[in-house]
């Protein structure tokens, strides 16, 4: 078969500090806004620029200069896709073992296809994604690498300049658990366990511990941006954007983390992030890259040990080896150690052949 440069998966503090995450939104915007933001529906649809925000008076609370795309953040709003098999998370959070995207845009209740109202049954498109395993840092930040390639949801671009990772930086985030509207300092109308919402802020402050940086935000009285959020319990591990200056553009910045101080405005949230870190676990994932010299190069892919999953590619005479998935059990018998040992092939140069037999 023919290829072009890819990746081929062969699987294919603490005193007050609580959970957090949702919506803890201002009582002068209306909810809808925050969830319309969260969803990218309406004006907010990924990309558009200069979009006003209003007070529900129908005064001008500000613009958003751009829209960040959100459909790589998980349903239920807990991970978030960075490559298209990792998606970080918080540590405490333990439940990214089943991953969907775009389940919350569908209609559930619409008809399908002709004549389905007669069918016994039928099933929706709903790809669900399953955790090969977690890869953890000590302060609450982790990211799971998944079984399968997701196909249905693009990712997010990592935020890697570290240098910009400091009071200021413009931020964006999304949730899903519990929402609420802040009223003054101590108050709250609590709406209960929704969808999603979202809004933005500016870091306060950043510190580091070890490879993992800490950010807070404060939702304060005095406004910020156009759609100042907070955070609340429910949803730990939801994405955080941070606006690139550089690239003017979004990227995934951090995850939620926990939350603390009062219960209404001056409530603080708390986000990690370990962009290197990040970056060098993805790469452990990877056998070396395998590149052809000319679009002739035949690539031999030999036999794979059914128990350890290794094999032998062939190109220019040479033997690679690379880790596949043992084959020998069922795949839901496979465990953590299983998928571990299993490593990504990526395929570049001038392009080629792959033969799926031994030469």
């Amino acid at each position: 078969m023919k290829f072009k440069k890819g990746l081929i998966s062969s699987i294919l503090f603490m005193g007050q500090i609580s959970d957090a995450s949702a919506a803890l939104m201002r009582d002068d915007i209306n909810v809808q806004v925050y969830r319309d933001y969260a969803e990218n529906r309406g004006v907010f649809f990924p990309g558009a620029v200069n979009v006003p925000v209003y007070h529900i008076d129908g005064s001008m609370s500000g613009t958003l200069n751009v829209i960040p795309d959100f459909s790589s953040n998980a349903d239920g709003g807990f991970s978030t896709l960075i490559s298209a098999q990792v998606a970080p998370s918080a540590v405490h959070v333990g439940y990214t073992d089943n991953l969907t995207f775009g389940k919350r845009f569908q209609q559930l209740d619409a008809t399908l296809f002709s004549g389905a109202e007669k069918a016994e049954s039928y099933t929706l498109m709903n790809e669900v994604t399953k955790r090969a395993y977690d890869v953890e840092t000590t302060d609450d930040y982790k990211i799971t690498r998944l079984r399968t390639l997701v196909t249905d949801a693009a990712p997010s671009e990592l935020f890697t300049d570290t240098s910009q990772i400091k009071k200021g930086l413009v931020i964006a985030r999304v949730g899903g658990g519990t929402f609420a509207v802040a009223l003054d300092k101590n108050t709250i109308q609590d709406l209960g366990y929704g969808p999603m919402a979202g809004g933005t802020n500016i870091i306060e402050t950043v510190s580091l511990n070890g490879q993992v940086y800490n950010l807070r935000i404060t939702l304060t009285e005095a406004q910020k941006t156009a759609l100042d959020v907070g955070t609340l319990g429910g949803d730990s591990g939801s994405g955080v954007w941070g606006w690139d200056t550089k690239s003017q553009s979004w990227k995934l910045v951090a995850i939620n983390s926990a939350g603390g101080g009062t219960k209404g405005y001056g409530k603080t949230s708390f986000f990690r992030t370990a962009p290197q870190w990040t970056l060098d676990t993805m790469e452990s994932f990877n056998d070396a890259a395998i590149s052809t010299l000319n679009s002739s190069d035949i690539i031999y892919a030999g036999a794979q040990d059914s128990k350890s999953g290794e094999g032998y590619l062939t190109l220019n005479g040479n033997d690679i080896l690379y880790h596949g998935i043992r084959t020998d059990i069922a795949a839901s018998a496979l465990v953590n150690n299983d998928f571990k040992s299993n490593k990504n092939l990526i395929f570049g140069g001038a392009g080629g052949t792959i033969q799926l037999t031994e030469k």
